[in-house]
């Protein structure tokens, strides 16, 4: 083998390695960019999680609050009774929603509300009667109080389901708000 033959032969290793260490390089390149990229979408994911979570909640506490309007309302409204005071009243289809909304505690709440706004309204109704006992007064009395009693204590009754500080606080802990 001749001395050009030589060289050539070891340009052809040097260049092979060169190449060969040039792709290397590049390779180490691109999985560090693709490491980086695949962290950046593992954070955008948690991220997108944790946003979907706080939306979940707030839409959840928007609907509560909505149905906790509308019991406050009725109780507020529950001891005015005229000849036109319907016994059955919107308030009635609410409670299959509190269900789903709220607990045992307040879906019992609710009923009894309704049950003793209709022995309400009966009670005041019979005392248009001539035939109405005067004793049964005191329990139109009681009932009217339970009544206003209830529209007073309605929000403490709903106070656990409508605290969102918790879940916020979490959000502003992670500077996401």
């Amino acid at each position: 083998m001749d001395s050009t033959q030589l060289v050539l032969e070891v340009l052809k290793l040097v260049v092979g390695s060169g190449i060969t260490a040039v792709a290397a390089f590049f390779a180490v390149k691109i999985s560090a960019s693709q490491r980086d990229i695949a962290k950046q979408q593992a954070a955008t994911a948690r991220e997108s999680r944790e946003i979907a979570a706080a939306k979940l909640n707030l839409d959840l506490f928007e609907e509560r609050y909505k149905l906790f309007l509308e019991v406050w309302q009725f109780l507020s409204i529950a001891s005015s009774v005229s000849d036109e005071t319907q016994i059955h009243t919107p308030f009635t289809n609410l409670i299959p929603k509190a269900r789903f909304l709220f607990g045992k505690e307040v879906v019992d709440f609710m009923t009894e509300a309704n049950q003793r706004r209709i022995a309400y309204i009966l009670a005041v109704r019979a005392s248009y009667n001539q035939d109405y006992d005067s004793s049964e007064a005191e329990k139109i009395g009681e009932r009217a109080k339970w009544l206003l009693d209830a529209a007073s204590n309605c929000q403490k009754k709903f106070a656990p389901y409508l605290d969102f500080s918790e879940w916020q606080a979490q959000r502003w802990t992670k500077g996401l708000l």
